[in-house]
């Protein structure tokens, strides 16, 4: 894997000492016609490394916790097994969109898990989930959308088991994507130094940046359950309307990072209502945009704001 650039996220020409192995099978027509099934392994060999942002903030290790020894900064060393079962296709006049991860292996230096005895460097098992569903039904010009996504968070984080799950890097469009506040626009966690969120994904996990951080196990996950609904005004536009409630799994990471006891799981309510214009009926080029409004529950009123949050963002999207 190549460094990205801070500001851009497009890759450039440092080596940044991660491989990523990736391996796939696939079944059509599993056990109906229309649905197909992949079973996927997943394997993520990300060295110790020290890195700075092109801002010259600490990425990598995570900035919090046990970042300092004797002797300087100690870094992470991470390797993680993902093994996965996906599926789409549709069930007779059901679309439907699945997938069920287990995340395993082993995290060196995790600077959340160890900052009780930051002096000895402490090797901890890796034991996460994440599952997602989606089921949708076409009627008229109306699509009808509902799903729900989970990722397991650590109830314990020094524990001797991470169990939290995250990805590699993910970039999902699932629950809204970039019709959701929650999943398009980055969170920080005032005073921490890592971010709720990070752009475009789907999981709090208390990284420092996504695309040039590491992979994080000590996070709080999240339960999101979603209604939406595509609606195709014209050959040309479609109308979007997406809403999520969110919640967290556990809350003690946070709690732990935060050194504030007593937040509560709820998280907020996340609505968008957005338009996709493709002029030449295409999706060779598109135009998208939305207006958001995140409405915050107790728990994001305990570590952020209790004020309504609100977005609006356009994206122009080419691809060939």
């Amino acid at each position: 894997m190549l460094e990205k650039d801070t500001n851009s996220g497009l890759n450039t020409m440092r080596y940044r000492h991660q491989q990523v192995m990736i391996a796939n099978l696939f079944r059509q027509d599993f056990l109906t016609h229309g649905y197909t099934a992949q079973l996927s392994y997943h394997f993520n060999k990300d060295d110790p490394s020290l890195h700075y942002n092109t801002d010259g903030f600490l990425v990598r290790p995570i900035p919090v916790g046990a970042v300092y020894q004797l002797g300087g900064l100690r870094t992470d060393q991470i390797r993680a097994h993902y093994i996965g079962l996906t599926g789409d296709g549709h069930i007779k006049r059901i679309n439907v969109e699945n997938a069920f991860y287990q995340v395993l292996g082993t995290d060196m230096f995790n600077p959340i898990a160890n900052s009780v005895f930051p002096i000895v460097a402490k090797r901890r098992d890796i034991n996460g989930q994440m599952a997602a569903l989606e089921l949708s039904l076409d009627k008229d010009w109306i699509r009808y959308r509902v799903s729900a996504f989970y990722s397991s968070g650590a109830r314990n984080p020094t524990s001797h088991t991470e169990r939290g799950f995250d990805s590699i890097m993910d970039n999902p469009n699932f629950a809204g994507g970039f019709f959701s506040f929650w999943i398009r626009e980055g969170i920080p966690l005032l005073g921490a130094g890592v971010g709720l969120t990070e752009g475009n994904s789907l999981i709090p996990s208390l990284q420092s940046s996504k695309i040039e951080g590491q992979s994080n196990f000590v996070n709080p996950g999240i339960f999101i359950y979603n209604a939406a609904s595509d609606i195709k005004i014209t050959q040309k536009v479609r109308a979007v309307v997406n809403v999520n409630l969110i919640r967290f799994a556990r809350t003690e990471p946070i709690e732990f990072l935060l050194q504030q006891s007593g937040i509560h799981h709820g998280a907020g309510d996340d609505n968008g209502l957005g338009f996709i214009y493709r002029p030449f009926l295409s999706d060779n080029f598109a135009i998208q945009g939305v207006v958001n409004a995140f409405v915050p529950f107790q728990g994001f009123k305990d570590i952020f704001t209790g004020s309504t949050l609100y977005s609006v963002a356009v994206n122009v999207r080419f691809r060939f």
